[in-house]
């Protein structure tokens, strides 16, 4: 996955304003990455879109996997 895909796809939920995207020696991403929002709200927001599963659709492109914690001290 890109950075700019995770950026769509993280958006959704309010302005980002900093991504960074965990990647192996190669350059390819690991799977991980940490979003940085401009408001603790738009983090809040997203966690509710990520662990919205009402969705049956089994033909999504990724399997995604949250670690979700917050980081207070950049309020």
């Amino acid at each position: 996955m890109t950075k700019s895909k995770v950026e769509e796809i993280f958006r959704i939920a309010g302005n980002v304003i900093e991504i960074e995207l965990k990647t192996d020696k190669d350059g390819r991403s690991r799977g991980m990455c940490t979003v940085r929002y401009e408001h603790p709200m738009e983090a809040v927001q997203a966690i509710g879109i990520l662990y919205d599963d009402d969705d049956d659709d089994d033909d999504d492109d990724y399997d995604y996997d949250y670690d979700v914690f917050c980081d207070h001290e950049h309020q």
